[in-house]
């Protein structure tokens, strides 16, 4: 089915913003904002499997998003901040990764849709003017970022044949994809860590000399979930044709293997310590400048901290035959990225 143009999805998606502020005095400004739109589907996950076949995700249709916050500004002789609240819900959104699929041992594309997802935290930044060219910056986001209902998955052979016989349809217009509900509520949404704050201390002298140091703090990060591991096949077992057209039973997890293959796993927080230093000369009455910072990342060296990381789709089953439990679940362990240890760097930049 790769000859010529696919079939083409056309969408139309309005978007409308809208702001209020009220300036309650010189120092202290409250403002709110609202936006309403929707998204279409980027080309990559709206087929199941592009390299193969030009067959659409079931019900294709554009993402709707809903995002709404209210902030306060201050503005104070030696003082400033913001201090902001925020929430935003997407709706009948796409997700798409690739993997091998031991049970059916082939390559297999799996696109999620009808993916809800809602964002919503506060987020604090003050800027404090100390002495002798001294001030202290303080920023803090505390968030909550997971998927509020259940979402569909649609599974397809990188090599277009059906995934329970193994064989190549001899009618293109044949179904050979798996369609069938994947368990994302309440998952978290794998994007960084959702508590995040950082305290800097900056100095400048009027000789254009500056410096900083900055300790940040990281945590509730949750590596991203495998949808392969949360499948109805997988979670609740299942009844499935073989190539004979015959019933062959399909065994959900167990209480002990949902422990270990089911769950979404919490990274631990941890901190990092960063400095900079830097000067800027000034040539020809200020006509042309040389800037030179120099930035040091990771002081302490923390190679320890996950920063990120991701569940494998892999499961080991042993084989496809009736009765046959999990076996080996820990076969493929979750992979973690860390922080990179103690860094430099050096920035010179010539102004003319």
């Amino acid at each position: 089915q790769s000859k010529g143009y696919g079939f083409r999805a056309m969408f139309i998606d309005p978007s409308i913003k809208a702001g209020l502020t009220w300036k309650a005095d010189a120092h202290n400004r409250v403002y709110a904002n609202v936006l309403a739109e929707s998204r279409a589907p980027l080309p990559s996950y709206s087929y199941v499997a592009p390299r193969v076949k030009d067959n659409l995700i079931p019900g294709l249709q554009s993402e709707k998003v809903l995002s709404y916050d209210l902030n306060w500004m201050f503005n104070y002789p030696g003082v400033k901040g913001r201090v902001t609240v925020f929430q935003t819900h997407m709706i009948d959104g796409t997700e798409s990764t690739g993997y091998y699929n031991d049970e059916f041992r082939t390559y297999v594309n799996h696109t999620l849709f009808g993916v809800d997802r809602i964002f919503r935290g506060v987020e604090l930044g003050v800027d404090v003017e100390l002495r002798a060219g001294f001030s202290i910056e303080v920023a803090a986001n505390v968030g909550d970022y997971r998927y509020t209902d259940n979402s569909m998955g649609v599974m397809s052979a990188e090599n277009g044949c059906n995934l329970f016989t193994g064989e190549l349809p001899t009618d293109l217009s044949e179904t050979t994809d798996i369609v069938e509900k994947v368990y994302t509520k309440g998952m978290m949404v794998s994007n960084g860590p959702q508590i995040a704050s950082s305290i800097t201390l900056d100095y400048f002298h009027p000789s254009m000399w500056f410096a900083d140091i900055t300790l940040s703090y990281y945590d509730k990060n949750y590596l991203d979930f495998s949808p392969a591991r949360r499948t109805q096949m997988n979670m609740y077992g299942g009844t499935y044709p073989d190539k004979l057209g015959n019933d062959m039973v399909y065994d959900g997890y167990t209480n002990e293997t949902y422990r270990i293959l089911g769950k979404q796993e919490r990274l631990k927080g941890g901190f990092l310590l960063d400095a900079s230093v830097g000067k800027v000369l000034y040539f020809n009455n200020r006509a042309q400048s040389l800037n030179i910072n120099l930035s040091l990342n990771n002081l302490l060296n923390n190679t320890s901290m996950v920063t990120g990381g991701y569940q494998q789709s892999r499961l080991s089953r042993d084989t496809k035959s009736y009765g046959k439990p999990i076996q080996a679940v820990d076969k493929f362990p979750n992979r973690y990225y860390y922080a990179w240890g103690f860094n430099m760097f050096l920035n010179v930049a010539y102004k003319f």
